[in-house]
């Protein structure tokens, strides 16, 4: 279960969200999720708005809400944190939904990982976020395989392995040697050194990012939800993308 949203007086009703099937750095669309919800309670009830999932409160009362990061890419990639919370909600509010997305590998025989993307609801008035749980950082190797860093439940971003610095306050994670990029965070985008698609905050869409060597070059896109993405620039670097979140999480790099 990547979240739900329950009513207490609304006869205890779970409602699950889920990614529709997306993978990568883009969101569902509105065709996938008319499938994957056809037959639960959202069937008709959900629209898309450029990947972010749109949900009106049907009747005023209070709910919880669950939400679970995404998991950093790789066999040692972090796992997304989960969080949760009780809140009163009015009839006709428009929750914003993301759920974030796995990271990808750039190559089998690479140790390149991207980050996963952080899961956000937000009430659209004010933007305000509600619960946010933030991904894992993308597995890496330098010598010893590392394990990418796991989601915290606070409002910074954890650093990576090597050099990559969390945000804080809301604030995208730190870039590695133009071969990673730190993960988004709710109002800042993570930080990446090259010429390409950085990882979206929250406000700025929640993409994940496709860091490439050069413009146009191949990248480990960083999963929705602002997952930072890796490149492949040489045979000696090992590169991992921060977690999307709150505030992004450091990238990471060996050699």
């Amino acid at each position: 279960m990547l979240f739900a949203v329950s009513q207490f007086s609304y006869s205890q009703t779970v409602l699950t969200f889920t990614n529709a099937g997306a993978t990568g750095r883009i969101g569902p669309t509105q065709s996938q999720v008319n499938t994957a919800y056809s037959s639960t309670p959202l069937s008709g009830k959900v629209t898309v708005s450029n990947g972010i999932q749109l949900w009106t409160v049907p009747s005023t009362g209070t709910y919880t809400i669950e939400a679970s990061g995404a998991q950093g890419a790789g066999a040692n990639g972090g796992k997304g944190a989960r969080m949760r919370g009780e809140f009163y909600l009015t009839f006709g509010t428009v929750l914003k939904i993301i759920v974030g997305q796995t990271g990808t590998e750039l190559l089998t025989s690479r140790y390149d990982w991207s980050g996963g993307g952080g899961s956000f609801v937000v009430n659209s008035s004010g933007n305000t976020p509600l619960v946010v749980a933030g991904g894992g950082g993308g597995a890496g190797q330098s010598g010893t395989a590392a394990h990418g860093v796991t989601a915290t439940s606070g409002a910074n971003g954890g650093g990576g392995y090597s050099l990559g610095n969390g945000g804080t306050g809301g604030a995208g994670g730190t870039w590695v040697n133009q071969t990673s990029d730190g993960g988004a965070g709710f109002t800042g985008n993570g930080g990446s050194g090259n010429p390409s698609p950085a990882p979206q905050s929250f406000i700025n869409g929640g993409g994940g990012g496709c860091n490439s060597w050069s413009s146009g070059g191949p990248c480990a896109p960083g999963g929705f939800g602002g997952g930072g993405s890796t490149n492949r620039n040489s045979t000696t670097y090992y590169a991992a993308g921060g977690g999307g979140g709150y505030s992004g999480g450091g990238a990471a790099y060996g050699n």
